[in-house]
Parts: C-alpha cells; structure tokens; sequence
C-alpha cells in the first residue's frame, strides 16, 4: 500500500535551487537561458529572483523560461512543467528532493531539479 503525502516547498527553496542550477549545478549540459520580456535584469541575481518568486507566488501560469541544451534543443519552464518537476523528484530521487527542502541542497541536487522540471528526468550525468 502506498500513501500520498503532500509536503510544502517554499517559493524561497524553488528559486534558490533554480539559481544554483543556473550557477553551479546544470553549467555542463544547459547553455542558453531565454528570458523573454525581463531580457537584461536576467543577468541581476536579485531581479531575477524576484521575477521568478512572483511568477509562481501569484499562481501565474502565463510565465514561461525558454532553456538550450548543449545539443540546441529549446526547453520550457513553466508553472506546469515546474510543479511536474517537483512531484517527479520527490518520487524518483528522493534523496535529492529531501536535500532541497531541507536546505542540505547542492550543485547536484539543484541539477536533478532542474532536469527533472525541463527533461522529465534525469538524463545528463555531471
């Protein structure tokens, strides 16, 4: 028998590890971040913390991110594919999921994140 667990992430825990992906964690396999209508501030640390806290504070499903991988293919992060992400780490790399919501987290744990929000898996191996 199995039973389903709802457990809070904090906004704060998903932008934080988006960020260490951006910065440390997905570097080998990602190489070009779309950010639509924000374009410059992208490069601001802080605004762009603060555009993606708001985009999933205010429930906006409209906001989407465009990421390259190394092989040219384009990837969407949005409200939907974020919070598919999320459910598919804490199922399938549990470990990993634990170490982010307990702010344990790391450029690998901030990597399975990210791959598993774009790619619907863990597909690059750092």
């Amino acid at each position: 028998m199995n039973i389903q667990v709802t457990i809070p992430v904090s906004t704060q825990t998903i932008v934080d590890t988006f960020n260490t992906a951006l910065e440390v964690g997905s570097g080998y396999w990602l190489s070009k971040i779309d950010w639509g209508h924000i374009g410059d501030i992208a490069e601001n640390y802080h605004e762009r913390y603060e555009y993606l806290s708001n985009a999933i504070e205010d429930d906006d499903d409209q906001w989407k991110l465009h990421l390259t991988d190394d092989d040219g293919k384009r990837h969407v992060m949005n409200q939907q594919k974020l919070w598919a992400g999320l459910h598919l780490m804490a199922k399938d790399y549990p470990r990993h999921f634990s170490d982010m919501i307990n702010d344990n987290g790391d450029a690998i744990t901030a990597d399975v994140f990210l791959q598993c929000v774009l790619l619907g898996d863990v597909v690059y191996d750092g």
